[in-house]
């Protein structure tokens, strides 16, 4: 049998957002691979309790912590706030499963957030007649994110949600995870206009109708910011600032089974370097970094814009904008195109994965405030449930 496991290396990159619609740019994930849905059950809750900082570091570390167990082996993956899907070879499952478990005791004692796993076969998924299709979008130099069309992994997603007892993870007794590389040190991040939109769109057919309704929306939407997408970035704002020394030990104390340990040292010597360079503007002697370099590529390393049979957008946006947008959406709905869900906030929320802090380095995952996406799930769910009634 031929050995799939760099299936997504060997993918060919394209690098303009908008061509998500092109088929041309996808393969279907091979059978034997397997996919892993997270999600924290009674995260809408938790984020109304205030808990949405802690919510989406959880959904971006059932990321994170694959990266670093599978280091070597590229995998398709999405962040979708308050939880992720990915995709990884069968002979790493396993490995997969071990780190995701640990990660739901760590989210469980040290967060008090229930964290669920599913793992599902994607011959699983293709038996019901979805189909996974994957393409590479490389967001910068060196570092990319998966787009999915076929409807293959929202079928995941319903398995792991409606059928959890069959597809979920075997929990480790007692081990926990230890979060390295992942951080959230950036305060809320206000927008460089007004406010920052969480949106959701869906089209309301999966079939050749579906690349229409997303060109559609997209040249919408670009019509209405008068820009690209690329450009309502609002990770791009100027306005970014640096949570103080205190506050970052004590919220990553939270990443570690132990405080007395070499890999909790390690942060600590690492939030005092970063606070000192992104808080106080001050750069050791000897560490040679370009602050305002690197300031400005985490705006070309983040994943604002996504897409997995749902287009995701995080953007910075006028009020204006904004109703622009819910008129056009809402026409398209009406007309039978799309289901969409929005919800705006005063700020969006980044998490940070750094291997490095070279091109392609970093990547970092955004939602937006107050449970951006999460929020704007309920929307295009109750749109769903209406048609389906």
């Amino acid at each position: 049998m031929e050995n799939t496991d760099r299936f997504f290396n060997k993918l060919e990159a394209f690098s303009v957002f908008e061509e998500f619609t092109d088929p041309n740019h996808y393969q279907e994930l091979p059978a034997d691979w397997i996919i892993f849905v997270s999600d924290i059950k009674g995260s809408t809750k938790a984020i109304e309790a205030g808990k949405y900082k802690e919510v989406n570091l959880i959904g971006a570390a059932s990321i994170t912590t694959v990266i670093k167990a599978l280091k070597g082996i590229d995998f398709p993956f999405v962040f979708g706030g308050d939880g992720s899907s990915l995709c990884v070879p069968h002979d790493k499952a396993s490995i997969v499963a071990e780190e995701l478990g640990k990660l739901v005791n760590m989210s469980q004692e040290n967060y008090d957030l229930l964290l669920r796993v599913a793992q599902i076969p994607a011959k699983d998924v293709m038996e019901s007649g979805k189909k996974i299709f994957v393409s590479k979008f490389e967001i910068t130099q060196g570092r990319s994110i998966a787009l999915f069309r076929g409807g293959g992994l929202g079928y995941a997603d319903y398995l792991a949600k409606d059928h959890y007892e069959k597809y979920k993870i075997n929990i480790p007794a007692v081990m926990t995870a230890e979060l390295e590389g992942v951080s959230c040190r950036w305060n809320p991040i206000p927008p460089q206009k007004e406010k920052v939109l969480s949106l959701l769109v869906m089209a309301q057919e999966d079939n050749e109708t579906s690349n229409k309704a997303y060109a559609e929306v997209v040249d919408g939407i670009i019509t209405i910011l008068n820009s690209g997408i690329e450009d309502a970035n609002p990770i791009k704002s100027t306005k970014k600032k640096y949570n103080g020394f205190l506050e970052s030990v004590i919220n990553e104390s939270k990443m570690h089974d132990t405080l007395i340990s070499f890999s909790f040292f390690k942060r600590f010597l690492e939030i005092m370097l970063a606070v000192l360079i992104f808080k106080l503007g001050i750069n050791p002697i000897f560490f040679a970094l370009n602050r305002k370099g690197y300031e400005k590529d985490m705006a070309t390393h983040s994943d604002f814009r996504k897409f997995d049979d749902t287009l995701r957008l995080i953007l910075d946006c006028t009020e204006t904008q904004i109703q622009e947008l819910k008129d056009f959406l809402e026409s398209a709905y009406q007309q039978g195109k799309i289901f969409y869900g929005m919800f705006d906030s005063d700020h969006a929320l980044m998490t940070c994965f750094v291997e490095d802090l070279g091109q392609g380095g970093h990547l970092h995952f955004v939602d937006g405030g107050d449970g951006g996406f999460a929020m704007a799930a309920k929307g295009l769910k109750a749109q769903i449930k209406d048609k389906n009634a």
